[in-house]
């Protein structure tokens, strides 16, 4: 492993670049479609990262041949590979988010106003 990895990268990562921005936004929607962030166990969270990740590296490489420049067919395909594996790990189908129901929400919200 390099010396410089830092574990969680990418929450440390300046999310203003464009691939890292690309990303970010990516594992959000992804996050997002499987009902939040918090309804997520860690593990989903690291592979919605990998998946994110490997994505963006091949949106790069299909806009790099369409421009006509050379790309390593066999890694591409590899990327494809494991983006559908990934995804079949995660999860393809949207998960609605959980939500309070009427009166929990109205609870929570007094509860929260007498703090």
């Amino acid at each position: 492993m390099p010396s410089q990895y830092r574990r969680e990268w990418l929450s440390r990562a300046d999310k203003r670049a464009g691939p890292v921005k690309a990303v970010v936004e990516r594992a959000k929607h992804v996050a997002q479609d499987l009902g939040g962030i918090e309804e997520l166990s860690r593990i989903e969270q690291d592979l919605i990262v990998r998946y994110a990740f490997t994505s963006e590296q091949c949106e790069q490489n299909e806009a790099d041949a369409l421009q006509g420049k050379p790309i390593n067919a066999f890694l591409y395909l590899s990327r494809v590979d494991r983006i559908v594996r990934l995804a079949a790990l995660i999860g393809i189908k949207r998960r609605a988010k959980q939500l309070p129901t009427l009166q929990e929400y109205l609870r929570q919200k007094a509860k929260d106003g007498d703090e």
